[in-house]
């Protein structure tokens, strides 16, 4: 039980506000976000580097364009760790 409201309830927050953001009041982030990305691609890599970053950035832009996907994944990111934080605690307060 304590698992579940340490863990879910903030995963669960997290995700449907990123979802939210991303969705309603700020659109057009994801796209400035990848250019940001491509910028920094483009100055920290070779021109056959660059490349393949590129299309690596190109197909995961198809991928979160979706704001329930991004949500998606934001939730399993706070929940994992919720859970790595919450065993942790778990080990270093139990009885012993």
């Amino acid at each position: 039980m304590v698992l579940k409201c340490i863990a879910h309830l903030p995963s669960l927050m997290i995700g449907v506000l990123d979802a939210l953001y991303v969705g309603i009041f700020d659109p057009e982030f994801m796209d400035r976000y990848y250019d940001y990305l491509i910028e920094e691609a483009r100055t920290d890599s070779s021109p056959d580097e660059f490349e393949a970053s590129l299309q690596s950035l190109e197909s995961q832009r198809e991928m979160f364009a979706n704001p329930f996907i991004l949500g998606v994944v934001m939730f399993f990111t706070v929940f994992l760790i919720g859970v790595v934080v919450t065993v942790i605690s778990a080990f270093m307060l139990q009885k012993k």
